[in-house]
């Protein structure tokens, strides 16, 4: 399980509107558990991007156009 994972998300199609996040562990396994994610969690490429924009939606309340995953922190 990933201990840290940074993320830049672009709020536009332009891309001129972003902001970085970074999930902690807590955050990586509420997030898994809220959203019933049953895959791997133990190897970050199981988890599909469609779960990171959900939860991006319900912190920001706002719908996120484009995640880039920055780095992934074991």
């Amino acid at each position: 399980m990933p201990k840290e994972i940074l993320l830049s998300i672009f709020w536009d199609e332009e891309c001129t509107s972003m902001s970085y996040y970074e999930m902690d562990e807590v955050e990586i396994e509420e997030m898994a558990e809220n959203y019933e994610y049953t895959g791997q969690l133990l190897m970050f490429s199981y988890f599909p991007i469609n779960i990171f924009k959900e939860w991006l939606w319900d912190v920001f309340a706002k719908q996120p156009h484009h995640i880039v995953i920055d780095q992934i922190i074991f």
